[in-house]
């Protein structure tokens, strides 16, 4: 079963600050049949005032970011750590007098 760690950093750049809206940080993938999510981590700078994390109505895992400062960066660095072990082949059933 092989490991995969993704290590993935967005930065924003304003020539003056600016302040910040709500933010929906998507990083974080579901938990499937071939797919476990073992790790992860979400660095924001600068620090949001607050930071909490809702479902979707798909399931997926969002970190929603609320700023009270001005900056004239914005930097998302998220890191996961997956045990991914994808299907070997396809596997479809098919009725015996279908296959010739």
């Amino acid at each position: 079963m092989p490991t995969l760690k993704v290590h993935h950093v967005t930065t924003y750049t304003y020539k003056r600050p600016v302040g910040f809206g709500e933010h929906r940080i998507l990083f974080r993938p579901r938990d499937s049949h071939d797919q476990r999510l073992l790790q992860s981590h979400l660095a924001v700078s600068p620090e949001p005032a607050d930071l909490f994390w809702v479902h979707d109505m798909f399931g997926n895992s969002v970190a929603v970011a609320n700023f009270d400062d001005e900056s004239n960066t914005l930097r998302f660095e998220t890191e996961i750590l997956l045990d991914h072990t994808p299907q070997s082949q396809l596997h479809f059933r098919t009725d015996r007098e279908a296959r010739n």
